[in-house]
């Protein structure tokens, strides 16, 4: 399985998420990525591949697995971290659940 929790076909700027728990088929990716305090662990298969993009970090970012990427370890990136994350969605007071931080 790949990861596929993100597909850009432009410049996207993700901030403050998490991206886990994802699978596919197919590779995710985009040009021009740019993450800034993101969780990007936990998901089926490598977390970041650059096989299917390029990424730049802004930094603060948890990263689980990573496969030939460059662009994080700046400032407060965690490599090879594990957030803990809870097992299933949880509510947590707004519209969407979320994955907590254990």
């Amino acid at each position: 399985n790949q990861g596929a929790g993100l597909y850009a076909e432009s410049s996207v700027t993700v901030v403050n998420a998490t991206i886990a728990r994802n699978s596919s088929g197919i590779a995710g990716g985009g040009s021009g990525v740019k993450f800034a305090n993101t969780i990007i662990a936990s998901n089926i298969g490598t977390d970041v591949s650059a096989t299917a993009a390029s990424f730049v970090s802004a930094g603060h970012n948890v990263i689980g697995t990573r496969v030939g990427t460059t662009g994080f370890g700046v400032s407060g990136d965690v490599l090879g971290g594990n957030p803990q994350l809870t097992s299933t969605l949880v509510a947590i007071g707004g519209p969407t659940p979320v994955f907590g931080l254990l």
